[in-house]
């Protein structure tokens, strides 16, 4: 926990957090979902019992609201989850470019020298590895 917030909470909060941070599920925000549904549930039920009003319709709609966040959240999580390739695919996809130019250029000193490149590419400053995608 950064020492900055550590200061403000209290220990159960904190012993909670430490927690959270250890949980492999942690984005899965499954159990979330079920809440805020189950709540919406609650209220839908109560306004068939009783005349609606409006503290009813603005829990509801904040209800809704949270759901919707949530169900953004989650999807831009998965769109950043598409977008890295894990550090422990980098030699399989080195080892399939390389196939690859080996096949096209049938050289194999030019394939062991565009295999050494790639292999570099991690510790290459960003800017020089930014690739134009717009053609």
């Amino acid at each position: 926990m950064s020492k900055h917030y550590a200061k403000y909470l209290p220990k159960t909060i904190q012993e909670s957090y430490v927690a959270a941070t250890q949980d492999p599920e942690l984005m899965s925000m499954k159990d979330e979902m079920a809440l805020l549904r189950a709540l919406l549930g609650e209220r839908l039920v109560k306004l068939q019992e009783s005349d609606v009003d409006d503290d009813d319709l603005k829990a509801i709609g904040g209800v809704i609201d949270r759901i919707s966040k949530v169900q953004q959240s989650i999807s831009q999580h998965e769109a950043r989850q598409r977008e890295v390739i894990p550090a422990k695919m980098l030699p399989l996809l080195i080892r399939a470019i390389c196939q690859i130019i080996r096949n096209v250029v049938q050289d194999e000193r030019t394939v062991s020298l565009i295999r050494t490149k790639i292999a570099e590419l991690p510790s290459m400053p960003v800017k020089m590895i930014e690739v134009d995608t717009s053609e």
